[in-house]
């Protein structure tokens, strides 16, 4: 069996004239916390929807589970890599049940309906995102990280190996964060899912990753530990800001504090 459950090799894209990646080679592991950093323009978001194959792809450049992910049919991608988008609208009265249903589309054939083992895991990944007493909500009268959660149940339906996330608590207040955040480590400590998630926040990778890819300019300039990957000296390089490190006294994690001038 392959080790790697996602695989780019040698991903090149360029878009509107402009080449934002060149021979671009990463792999992705199971069952951890993989955060993708780096400053805006740097190709975070176009690395997940290659591997989501939203972008036009080379042959055999990107892998899943092993095999070409062009090989694959959209449902069969969605069996394997689940998604949240950096903004999820709540446009219709759904409840929330019937949201998180809708991550089982791969699994219903045509015209039919949801069988035991599709309610079964509605009903598991509402609670394993702590909002199954929200089930007969409307989506339309949730807060931003009720809402938040209602997503990530839905991706967690999926039954995926992987749930790939796109600035996933940019909008959201600090306790909703840390929130959302803590939940995704929790699905990497007590499953056997992988997480890759975009962020922003060096504190908030630094505290919940295992792995943190940091890109600029479409290369990746640095693929490691959170230790080994947030030193001064690089965040200084890519970021421009200067920063001060130290180890949080509760969870022994690094943690960082910018220097304002």
């Amino acid at each position: 069996m392959n080790r790697f459950i996602a695989e780019c090799d040698d991903v090149s894209w360029a878009y509107d004239g402009r080449v934002l990646f060149e021979h671009l080679s990463t792999v992705f592991n199971p069952k951890t916390f993989t955060t993708i950093l780096g400053p805006n323009g740097s190709g975070k978001t176009t690395l997940l929807k290659h591997l989501l194959n939203l972008l036009p792809l080379r042959e055999d450049s990107v892998r899943l589970a092993g095999k070409d992910i062009m090989k694959y049919r959209q449902k069969q991608i969605a069996k394997i890599i689940s998604y949240v988008p950096q903004k999820s609208s709540a446009n219709y009265e759904f409840s929330v049940f019937d949201f998180v249903a809708m991550g089982r589309y791969s699994y219903i054939p045509r015209f039919s309906a949801m069988s035991s083992n599709d309610l079964e895991a509605v009903d598991s990944a509402c609670l394993m995102a702590g909002v199954a007493h929200l089930k007969n909500r409307i989506i339309t009268e949730l807060s931003g990280g009720e809402f938040q959660r209602v997503v990530i149940a839905r991706a967690l339906a999926q039954q995926a190996l992987i749930i790939a996330l796109d600035e996933p608590v940019s909008h959201l207040d600090v306790h909703n964060q840390r929130e959302i955040l803590a939940l995704l480590r929790s699905l990497v400590d007590q499953s056997e899912v992988a997480i890759v998630c975009v962020l922003h926040d060096l504190n908030a990778a630094a505290a919940y990753s295992d792995r943190i890819i940091m890109m600029q300019e479409g290369t990746i300039v640095a693929d490691g530990t959170p230790e080994a990957v947030l030193t001064v000296d690089r965040i200084k390089d890519v970021y421009q800001v200067d920063v001060e490190t130290y180890r949080n006294k509760e969870s022994g994690r690094l943690a960082l504090l910018p220097v304002w001038r």
